[in-house]
């Protein structure tokens, strides 16, 4: 009770003396300020988290999306690059000297969506593995693309001037393989689709790593 009673008796005198009471009302004042100010920067925190959590969602779904469209477009090219180099082996091991024919394989990597997508703010918002994992698919992305895009130039350059020919100018008759100068062909094939292999695994762990960090963004 003696400390309620020191309390009371000094609250008294407090307001009943001008400069202890201004004081006091000062001090008041800046309590409330101080909770203003706190109550303000608690709300700012919570909005921002909120907006970089909603940020990161788009991200990782814009991220899903990309995979998901890339993996369809490997499919379909690797189908085509499959089949096209399956029926030439066969046919080569057959001694059958099949033809060298033009095949148009358009690679479908978007070169602008990985500068897009870190300039979104990707850099700041996501995890350094899902971002590791992002800069890996798009290395061997490119690579693959560069790899068919040769292709069609050598083709091009080399395979397409001769097409008139008989099929057996390209081959060593003796042997029915082909002729040095055109080994590339069946190798190009065979190289992009190691290459898609290669990506298609890639792919499905940036897939892995983006549905486990919208799990932590919840």
């Amino acid at each position: 009770m003696s400390g309620i009673r020191f309390f009371l008796e000094g609250a008294k005198l407090a307001w009943s003396k001008p400069w202890l009471k201004r004081i006091a009302e000062w001090m008041v004042d800046l309590v409330i300020v101080f909770v203003g100010v706190y109550a303000a920067f608690v709300l700012n925190a919570y909005e921002s988290r909120r907006e970089q959590r909603e940020r990161r969602e788009q991200l990782l779904a814009w991220l899903d999306d990309y995979c998901v469209e890339s993996t369809a477009n490997l499919e379909n090219e690797q189908t085509l690059i499959e089949e096209a180099l399956t029926d030439f082996n066969r046919r080569l091991n057959k001694g059958e000297m099949p033809e060298l024919v033009y095949i148009n394989i358009n690679s479908s990597y978007d070169s602008t969506f990985s500068l897009s997508f870190f300039q979104a703010g990707a850099g700041e918002l996501l995890e350094v593995g899902t971002l590791r994992q992002v800069r890996a698919v798009d290395k061997d992305s490119k690579l693959a693309a560069e790899d068919i895009r040769h292709f069609q130039e050598l083709s091009a350059s080399v395979l397409v001037p001769q097409l008139n020919h008989e099929r057996t100018f390209f081959y060593v008759a003796a042997t029915r393989t082909l002729l040095p100068q055109y080994a590339w062909y069946p190798a190009s094939f065979q190289d992009m689709v190691d290459y898609c292999n290669k990506i298609r695994p890639e792919i499905d762990e940036l897939r892995k790593r983006i549905n486990e960090e919208r799990k932590r963004n919840r």
